[in-house]
């Protein structure tokens, strides 16, 4: 398997690669919901139901949230760019062709009083939110191997650890490898 970044010190290798096993971080504890819909994919947290009941997701949001929730609603809108890939963000693509709103991230506000953060906050919660979903659509999780190489060259693992994405990935990896084997990851670029 070839590895995006490897560095051996003397004593330990780092191996960095593409995390082909990551889990979908929908599935983690997120304050927002992903509500889409798409032909083809099943994307975000729920499908959404009755679209064909309106003619824009503006009514749709009013007629199957707003109206709903009796003290308001934080939301941004879902773009979805599908040209040989997957990508997804809250400001819209420029290609008319191979991108369209895919629908909303929300949280009611009545959630905010509770884990105590303003819309502020939780927008750019949102922001971070739908940026990782749209690493792990992209395939752009990265995980690390890290060895303990003897001078026979043969290698035992110390750890391994997955789920690093996006501008900060390597400084979660640092983070996460500690002091002693930070120095292994100097060297990479995200």
């Amino acid at each position: 398997m070839g590895f995006l970044y490897e560095k051996i010190d003397g004593k330990y290798m780092l191996e960095l690669g593409l995390d082909a096993d990551a889990q979908d971080p929908r599935s983690f504890r997120n304050l927002g919901t992903m509500v889409c819909y798409h032909k083809r994919y099943k994307l975000g947290d729920q499908q959404a139901e009755n679209t064909n009941l309106y003619t824009s997701w503006a009514e749709w949001l009013n007629g199957e949230v707003l109206s709903k929730k009796r003290n308001g609603v934080v939301y941004l809108p879902l773009y979805l760019y599908d040209h040989g890939g997957l990508a997804i963000n809250t400001t819209g693509y420029h290609c008319r062709w191979d991108s369209a709103q895919l629908g909303w991230i929300y949280v009611a506000k009545s959630k905010l009083k509770k884990v105590g953060i303003d819309e502020k906050e939780a927008e750019a919660l949102f922001v971070e939110e739908v940026d990782c979903y749209d690493h792990y659509l992209q395939g752009q999780f990265l995980y690390y191997n890290l060895r303990d190489v003897n001078k026979q060259g043969l290698d035992s693992l110390i750890d391994v650890r997955g789920g690093f994405y996006g501008k900060s990935a390597k400084e979660k990896i640092e983070k996460a490898l500690g002091k002693k084997f930070r120095h292994l990851v100097e060297d990479f670029a995200v």
